[in-house]
């Protein structure tokens, strides 16, 4: 807990240095929040119903260009960009500390990777149930 918070000073003070950085230290602080993994058609509706719903949503996006990335940061999300299959990725998002993860990439595989990574590094195993959907 100290060191995310040292991380997140740090990163707010070298805001002009690294944004990069900057952007994401929100989501490596936040606490019972869904974590959602591709921010394409799928993941921003979601995302939308969900900050909606009262929920607290980091995204994850492993294009930095991706046409719903602006539009997401404009409704206050925190986005990690990066591939939600490393687990170093996972882990900006703060996926230790995460209620839940969703997995809305455009590729199967690579829902079904973020879901079997999260669940071998045991972030998942005290979460009572964990689905898989395919579009």
């Amino acid at each position: 807990m100290v060191d995310e918070v040292v991380q997140f000073w740090t990163a707010l003070f070298r805001r002009q240095e690294r944004p990069d950085v900057w952007k994401a230290a929100p989501a490596s602080t936040s606490r019972h929040h869904v974590i959602a993994c591709g921010i394409g058609r799928v993941g921003y509706r979601v995302i939308l119903h969900l900050l909606r719903m009262g929920y607290e949503v980091v995204g994850v996006e492993q294009n930095p260009n991706a046409p719903f990335l602006s539009l997401i940061r404009r409704e206050g999300v925190a986005v990690v960009v990066g591939n939600a299959r490393q687990r170093d990725v996972l882990e900006k998002a703060g996926v230790r500390a995460a209620s839940a993860l969703i997995a809305a990439t455009e590729d199967d595989a690579a829902n079904l990777s973020i879901a079997l990574i999260a669940r071998e590094s045991l972030y998942l195993r005290r979460w009572k149930h964990w689905r898989v959907w395919s579009g």
